[in-house]
């Protein structure tokens, strides 16, 4: 078998050599790049792959899950802090495993782990909500929307500080113009600390790439 980096498996066989069982009697792979062109065939996968394939063989692609691995626990619990309302904990434990059960049949759907992590965050078990985040940023590495939640939840739920800094960053690189993720960034400055340089270096740098936001400009006027 000859696997590719793109998430393909590429096997070829005889295509005369097959048991009785269906299984290949026979399966190879190439990495001759001095074989004969006569007696070669050169199949396009795709996307610009191309690979070389034995005369009297044939081709079977096999596509891969496209989703990054391993894929976290879709059978987690909840555990619901005694502080939640009684009635918001009825929904949570509803949800939370509806969202779950889709994603164990497709776990390409990056707002169910979203909505999954917001449930966790709601109930309190920040744990869970950071690894259905996490995971929902190795899903789509270019998206803000995990990562602002994260620093958010860094901040005012875990405390640290330091690692709210990174999501937030990493929020502000994928999504420059989302207005609202400088917002909490700076107020998060005011909030641990009141430090109001910070704050105003972060509406700046907002502005700097969303001109005239009107969320930034009364956050900057509050500042000075």
């Amino acid at each position: 078998m000859l696997v590719l980096i793109i998430g393909l498996s590429v096997v070829f066989y005889e295509s005369k050599g097959k048991t009785d069982t269906g299984v290949p009697s026979q399966v190879g792979t190439t990495t001759d790049t001095t074989v004969d062109i006569a007696t070669t065939t050169i199949v396009d996968l795709g996307g610009g792959v191309t690979t070389t394939v034995p005369k009297g063989y044939t081709v079977e692609i096999v596509k891969g899950s496209g989703v990054p691995q391993p894929i976290p626990s879709l059978t987690r619990t909840v555990i619901v802090a005694s502080a939640v309302d009684t009635r918001v904990k009825t929904v949570i434990e509803a949800k939370v495993p509806e969202l779950q059960a889709v994603l164990k049949k497709d776990p390409t759907k990056f707002d169910y782990w979203i909505d999954l992590g917001m449930y966790f965050k709601v109930a309190g078990d920040y744990t869970g909500a950071k690894l259905y985040w996490d995971y929902a940023g190795k899903l789509a590495p270019t998206d803000y929307i995990s990562f602002g939640n994260l620093g958010n939840m860094y901040a005012y739920q875990l405390k640290d500080i330091a690692k709210a800094e990174i999501y937030y960053n990493q929020a502000i690189k994928n999504g420059p113009k989302q207005a609202y993720i400088y917002v909490q960034f700076a107020q998060m400055y005011i909030d641990f600390g009141n430090n109001k340089q910070k704050a105003l270096a972060i509406i700046d740098r907002g502005l700097n790439s969303v001109p005239g936001d009107k969320s930034l400009l009364e956050f900057k006027t509050r500042l000075q």
